[in-house]
């Protein structure tokens, strides 16, 4: 796999590292093009867009990992700095996804505002359950 390095800036009309729409009400499906890595640039540029969305915390996510190449170390332990009120549901079918969400989980310190998932139905009751969008 051949990346370019973090310090090199996309070029316009670059594919996105990431995308973004609305799921459900308060709830954003994130997708990326195959052999893309979570560093921490991309992480904080994701959660940045969260944030200003979801100001007052309470982020539901549907986080598709499909896309995913690699996650860097620092991923999991940023991740765990997020508000209680997170909700992530890391959505995945294949191997590779299941090894990139057991990286992640294991590595939370706050595993609670996380769940691989295999299935949508199962990502949205993760998401909703026990709070009111």
């Amino acid at each position: 796999m051949i990346t370019q390095p973090m310090e090199a800036q996309p070029h316009p009309g670059a594919q996105p590292q990431w995308t973004v729409s609305v799921l459900q009400a308060r709830i954003q499906e994130i997708s990326f093009p195959p052999g893309t890595t979570l560093d921490p640039a991309l992480l904080h540029e994701i959660s940045t867009y969260l944030l200003s969305e979801e100001p007052e915390g309470g982020i539901r996510a549907l986080i598709h990992l499909s896309g995913l190449a690699d996650v860097c170390p620092e991923a999991a332990p940023r991740l765990s700095k997020s508000k209680p009120s997170t909700r992530l549901a890391l959505l995945g079918q294949s191997r590779v996804d299941r090894v990139l969400a057991g990286f992640m989980l294991a590595d939370m310190c706050n595993s609670s505002i996380a769940k691989y998932v295999t299935s949508l139905d199962e990502a949205l009751a993760y998401l909703t359950d026990g709070e009111p969008l």
